[in-house]
């Protein structure tokens, strides 16, 4: 495990999937399951608006879309007793994963839920990357 700082923050790509989004504009613990591992950026030294931007011009074209982007902090993870890993791509040295526990990937029902509760999102629709942050 990686040592976060507890106000580190995780974004999370939303994809334009009906299930994972409620009609109240929330999103569902879907959006927090994956059979890979729960992919997440971590802000660092970055601009919020810079996340956001760089999500929204990487996923926009890709086939699974951008609907939205969820963020939760270090803290939070921590409340749903999962685990960080800071996992570097070639291309991106933010990437992250968010996993069951070291041992494990996939994260519970209860976990993706705590998450999903944590979380702020915001619609890509709705962003006005000039006021954030």
């Amino acid at each position: 495990m990686d040592n976060f700082d507890d106000e580190e923050k995780f974004y999370r790509k939303v994809p334009p999937n009906p299930n994972m989004i409620k009609q109240n504009g929330t999103i569902t613990s879907a959006a927090f399951k994956d059979s890979k591992g729960c992919s997440v950026d971590c802000k660092k030294d970055r601009d919020e608006s810079d996340v956001i931007r760089n999500f929204i011009c990487h996923f926009k074209d890709t086939a699974s879309g951008i609907k939205g982007v969820a963020d939760v902090s270090y803290r939070n993870c921590l409340e749903a007793d999962t685990t960080v890993l800071s996992l570097p791509e070639d291309d991106n040295n933010y990437h992250c994963e968010i996993h069951k526990s070291k041992d494990e990937v996939v994260l519970t029902p209860g976990q993706a839920k705590r998450l999903a509760r944590a979380c702020r999102y915001r619609d890509i629709e709705d962003v006005d990357l000039a006021k954030i942050e």
